[in-house]
């Protein structure tokens, strides 16, 4: 996968204090996407999530300093057992959910979830 305007993930204890602060373990396969797109945005960015295509803006940075958009910021924002991972060019969120272990669109507007239905590997495999 082909990543523009990445940064750097800085700090190697940030997703262990998102993991302690939600309670929750980061699966290996998100570990992967957000080393090598910290803050970035997919070359191919567009997905299919029920019947609507949804345009992944950018990952969120995993910094804690960093002026780009954190995931710090969304944290407080999103129900438990879920992990922002990137969002939208509108503001809405891309989530993926450890129970489930599916990924989800989140219309903050709608206060709305729409389930994938996709693994996080299907999920970054169908964009195009």
């Amino acid at each position: 996968m082909k990543w523009k305007y990445k940064i750097d993930l800085k700090e190697d204890n940030a997703i262990a204090e998102i993991e302690k602060k939600l309670n929750i373990m980061f699966p290996k396969e998100l570990y992967k996407y957000i080393y090598d797109g910290n803050a970035a945005t997919p070359e191919k960015n567009k997905v299919i999530i029920g019947d609507v295509e949804r345009v992944l803006g950018t990952m969120f940075s995993f910094n804690r300093n960093d002026e780009a958009d954190s995931v710090f910021g969304v944290m407080d924002k999103v129900c438990n057992n879920n992990i922002p991972f990137a969002m939208d060019p509108f503001g809405n969120l891309f989530l993926y959910n450890v129970v489930d272990k599916f990924v989800l669109f989140f219309d903050h507007e709608n206060m709305k979830y729409d389930n994938s239905e996709m693994s996080i590997n299907v999920f970054f495999d169908s964009l195009y």
